[in-house]
């Protein structure tokens, strides 16, 4: 399956972004797969916003750097060690 722009990871609404949008930091809309626009009049968030759906992401929470990606990757790893960890006290 070809990844063609960015996609749900995780809760509270954290998108990836694929290989190619990484690299040019060029990010596609995830409902109708057009090029994402940064509106210019939001001076305290950075908000990106699709011209044809108006779906919106908040700049934080788009992994936009390799650096982000692998941080999430360890904060689900640890949260499932610990909810593993959790239940297993209960079973003892």
């Amino acid at each position: 399956m070809k990844k063609e722009s960015l996609y749900y990871y995780d809760k509270s609404k954290v998108y990836r972004p694929n290989r190619s949008e990484l690299s040019q930091q060029l990010f596609n809309c995830p409902h109708c797969k057009s090029l994402l626009s940064r509106p210019r009049h939001r001076a305290i968030k950075i908000i990106y916003c699709c011209p044809n759906c108006g779906f919106q992401i908040e700049e934080e929470n788009i992994l936009s750097s390799p650096d982000k990606i692998q941080e999430r990757k360890d904060l689900k790893k640890d949260q499932l060690v610990n909810s593993v960890m959790k239940d297993a006290k209960w079973v003892k």
